[in-house]
């Protein structure tokens, strides 16, 4: 029998994704294992958390600031608008 904690990323990705898309279908049990799902913003390690406690760092790059989006991602963001702003002006 498999551990919960021994899940590929592929599938606590999905899990994920469909508590915060179909939050509605999903039983509570689901909901639940869904809540225990830790998301790293700097390495998108996916893990399942032991406690109600939220963990003090990532289990796959040791970052203590895990929860905290990077400044690559606000990059990509102000890139991809700067982007659109420029191909609408150049229309």
């Amino acid at each position: 029998m498999r551990r919960v904690s021994d899940l590929p990323q592929s599938v606590l990705k999905q899990v994920l994704a469909q508590a915060t898309t179909r939050a509605n279908t999903m039983t509570q049990a689901e909901m639940a294992f869904a809540r225990r799902i830790c998301n790293c913003c700097n390495c998108d390690h996916y893990w399942v958390r032991r406690g109600e406690k939220e963990p003090r760092r990532c289990p796959g790059c040791f970052s203590t600031q895990w929860n905290l989006p990077t400044l690559r991602a606000f990059a990509t963001a102000n890139d991809t608008t700067a982007k659109a702003k420029e191909q609408g002006r150049t229309q």
